[in-house]
C-alpha cells in the first residue's frame, strides 16, 4: 500500500506540463494524459481540468547536435567505435531503440514535460488552479554506454573493457529570470562500477516498486547523496568518494533565460577538464538550481501560463520524459518504456523527506529506475578514452586505432574512422626492414571500418593507412 501511495503522489507532483518542441530531434505534438483519480489541489495542481501548457524551444535556442533528424536517436555527428564522438541522451535513445513512438501523436508512448527543481521545499510553484511546494531537489539520469540499445546498430558503443571520456553536458531547462539575482546550476557527475557501494545506492525492486516494474529489472541504481534529510538548510550533494565525482557550478546568465514559462533552452556546460570514465563504469549526472538571492517561505519560483500567482523569484524547470500511452489510470498501466533489462540507463530523482516539515515521512528521499520523470540530459562522449584519436579525426579527417589485441598470435583487428568519403584508402603491413608483407584496398566511405589481421611470424611489424596520400602508421607485435 505504501508503494502505491508513493507512486500515486510521485506521478502527480512530478509530471507537470507537456512540452512541444517542433525543432527538437523528437517531433512532438500535444497529447492528453490521464492520471490517477481525483486528488486535492495540493497534490495535483498541474493535472486538473486538462490545464496543460504547450511549450516550445526558445527563440534562437541551439540544439546540441550538428545534424537534426526528426524522430531519431541522439546519435548525430556519430563516428562509430573504437574512435568516436557522439551525443547521447540515454532515456530518449533507449526508448527509440525499443521501438517506442515519441512523435507526439495520440498513440505516442512518451513525451516531454516540465518539472521544477530546487534546493528548498518551502518555495512554491503556481499553476492556473493552485500552488504547491517544490518537491524535487536533484534530478538526473544514469548513462550506461556499453548498453547496445543506445546505438542504432544494436552493437555496444564501448565494451566492458573500454573506457570513454565526457567533456560537455547539455541540460535542457526552462530558466525564468525575474530579478537581477545571479543564480547557479550545481551539476554533479559520479561514476563507478555497480559493485562500488561507496558510489551507488542499489535498491531491489521488490522493496521499492511493485509489479510490473519488478518483473522487468532485478534492481535499480542511483548515486549516493548526503544532506537530503534533516534540519532546514542542509546542503544536498553527492556522497561518492572524491575520486569518483566532480562538481561543476555553472553560473546562469541572461542568455540562458527564457522570456516566458514553458519555453526552454539547451544549457551547455563544458567541464573544466574532460573526465576519463574507467571501463565498465556507469555515470550519473544530476543537478539542482541554487538561487542567488535569499528566499522567503512561499515565494513563487515558477508560474506557469495562466497562473493565478505571479512569479516573484527566479526559478528553473527541468525537461523530463513521462509516459503518455497507456494512460496512467492504474498501476498496471506502467509499461516497459524506460527500462533496459540488461543495462542501467534510467532516470534518478531525489526528493525531500521531512526536509522542512513540508512533506510527511512517507515521501521518499530518492527514486531510481524512474518511469515517471527522467530528465532529457545529453552527454557528449568520445573514446574509448582516446582523445588523440579524436584529435586526429577532427584535424585530418582520419583516425587509425591500435590493433586489438596487441601483442597477438593468431588474429587481431585494426579499426579506422573516416570523417567523410574519400577517393582511396590503402592498408599496408611491413616488417622492420620496410618490406611489404600485405597490402589491400579498404573501405572509403564515411564512418568506422575494420581490417582483420591474420597470422604472421613472430616479430615487430608496422601497419599503415594511406588515405588520399595522407599516411598514418602504427606498430604491432606478433608473439
Amino acid at each position: 500500500m505504501f508503494v502505491f501511495e508513493f507512486l500515486f503522489r510521485y506521478i502527480c507532483e512530478t509530471i507537470n506540463y507537456k512540452i512541444i518542441n517542433m525543432k527538437k530531434i523528437y517531433s512532438l505534438a500535444l497529447a492528453s494524459i490521464a492520471l490517477f483519480g481525483t486528488m486535492s489541489a495540493q497534490q495535483n495542481p498541474f493535472e486538473t481540468n486538462g490545464g496543460r501548457q504547450k511549450a516550445v524551444l526558445a527563440p534562437n535556442a541551439k540544439l546540441p547536435y550538428t545534424k537534426v533528424k526528426a524522430n531519431t536517436t541522439a546519435t548525430h555527428a556519430k563516428t562509430a567505435s573504437p574512435v568516436f564522438r557522439k551525443q547521447i541522451e540515454p532515456i530518449g535513445d533507449l526508448m527509440t531503440q525499443k521501438g517506442l513512438l515519441l512523435d507526439g501523436s495520440a498513440s505516442a508512448n512518451q513525451d516531454l514535460f516540465l518539472a521544477t527543481v530546487f534546493m528548498d521545499s518551502t518555495v512554491r510553484v503556481s499553476s492556473p488552479t493552485s500552488t504547491r511546494n517544490v518537491s524535487d531537489i536533484l534530478m538526473g539520469s544514469v548513462l550506461d554506454l556499453k548498453s547496445s540499445l543506445l546505438d542504432p546498430s544494436f552493437t555496444p558503443i564501448v565494451n566492458s573493457t573500454e573506457g570513454f571520456s565526457i567533456d560537455t553536458i547539455f541540460i535542457p531547462g526552462s530558466y525564468v529570470k525575474v530579478t537581477p539575482a545571479v543564480d547557479t546550476l550545481y551539476m554533479w557527475l559520479a561514476w563507478g562500477d555497480t559493485t562500488q557501494t561507496t558510489v551507488w545506492t542499489k535498491v531491489t525492486t521488490g522493496t521499492l516498486w511493485v509489479a510490473p516494474l519488478s518483473t522487468w529489472r532485478t534492481n535499480v541504481i542511483g548515486s549516493k547523496v548526503t544532506g537530503a534529510i534533516g534540519a532546514a538548510g542542509n546542503k544536498v550533494r553527492s556522497n561518492a568518494p572524491l575520486a569518483n565525482r566532480t562538481l561543476v557550478k555553472y553560473v546562469l546568465t541572461n542568455a540562458d533565460s527564457v522570456t516566458q514559462a514553458g519555453q526552454f533552452r539547451y544549457i551547455t556546460i563544458k567541464l573544466p577538464t574532460p573526465i576519463n570514465i574507467p571501463a565498465n563504469n556507469l555515470v550519473n549526472c544530476f543537478f539542482t538550481f541554487v538561487p542567488g538571492a535569499a528566499m522567503a517561505s512561499n515565494d513563487c519560483v515558477y508560474a506557469f501560463s495562466g497562473s493565478t500567482v505571479p512569479q516573484n523569484q527566479n526559478g528553473f524547470a527541468a525537461i523530463v520524459w513521462g509516459q503518455t500511452n497507456p494512460a496512467l489510470t492504474a498501476l498496471a498501466d506502467y509499461v516497459n518504456h524506460q527500462v533496459d533489462l540488461d543495462g542501467y540507463n534510467m532516470g534518478t530523482t531525489y526528493g525531500k523527506e521531512q526536509r522542512h516539515a513540508v512533506y510527511p515521512a512517507s515521501y521518499r528521499v530518492y527514486q531510481f529506475g524512474d518511469v515517471a520523470s527522467a530528465p532529457a540530459i545529453v552527454y557528449s562522449v568520445y573514446g574509448p578514452n582516446a582523445p588523440v584519436g579524436i584529435n586526429e579525426l577532427e584535424k585530418s579527417g582520419v583516425a587509425l586505432s591500435q590493433n586489438m589485441p596487441n601483442p597477438f598470435t593468431k588474429e587481431s583487428v585494426v579499426r579506422y574512422t573516416l570523417a567523410k568519403d574519400v577517393n582511396s584508402a590503402l592498408f599496408t603491413v611491413t616488417d622492420i626492414m620496410g618490406r611489404v608483407i600485405t597490402s589491400e584496398n579498404v573501405a572509403t566511405t564515411t564512418g568506422s571500418h575494420s581490417v582483420k589481421l591474420g597470422a604472421y611470424a613472430a616479430g615487430v611489424y608496422y601497419y599503415s593507412l594511406n588515405v588520399d596520400g595522407v599516411v598514418t602508421t602504427k606498430k604491432m607485435i606478433v608473439e
